[in-house]
């Protein structure tokens, strides 16, 4: 299976009570990472059936070898998920269907358009950060050199980004 793709973690993870325990944070992100990122058909019990977004088909053992936990630590995990109404399963002698409850407030799609744009443009501010960082010389001096680099002066960048503009110092 190709590894690409990204999820996204909410920070009000770090309020949830499965951030004390590190076995079933990680377990949480396994299943997140593991989940399909779309609905698809797939081939369940010799029929096909819809794979929702935010689901995955797996075994308690083969969760466990995955995420490196023991399978009575991935079953005490996922009763606790599924208590708290994290996630919901379906379990038969063989597979269980995991299901994310809240899969789509919190993994959006977005289109791959508006996801280039805001890698290009966090990509270009820390470029213009690294460049303010490594010219050297008197504020006038490092301001030429920025802006003959094709940069931004310090005070420009802090006021296109809503701060208030203060002058860098040697």
């Amino acid at each position: 299976m190709a590894h690409n793709g990204w999820v996204k973690l909410h920070r009000k993870l770090l309020d949830n009570p499965l951030a004390g325990n590190p076995q079933w944070a990680w377990l949480w992100i396994v299943l997140l990472l593991k989940a399909s990122h779309q609905d698809k058909v797939i081939m369940w019990n010799g029929k096909p059936r819809l794979l929702k977004a935010g689901a995955l088909i797996t075994g308690r053992n083969k969760l466990a070898k995955e995420s490196r936990l023991s399978p009575s630590t991935v079953e005490r995990a996922l009763a606790y998920l599924e208590a708290g109404q994290q996630i919901g399963q379906v379990k038969n002698s063989k597979f269980r269907l995991i299901s994310i409850v809240k899969w789509k407030k919190y993994q959006e799609q977005r289109t791959a358009k508006k996801h280039i744009q805001e890698d290009k443009e966090v990509k270009e501010l820390n470029l213009r950060n690294f460049r303010i960082r490594e010219i050297r010389g008197s504020p006038g001096e490092r301001e030429r050199r920025i802006k003959a680099e094709g940069g931004m002066f310090l005070g420009e960048l802090m006021a296109e980004m809503g701060l208030p503009a203060r002058e860098i110092t040697a």
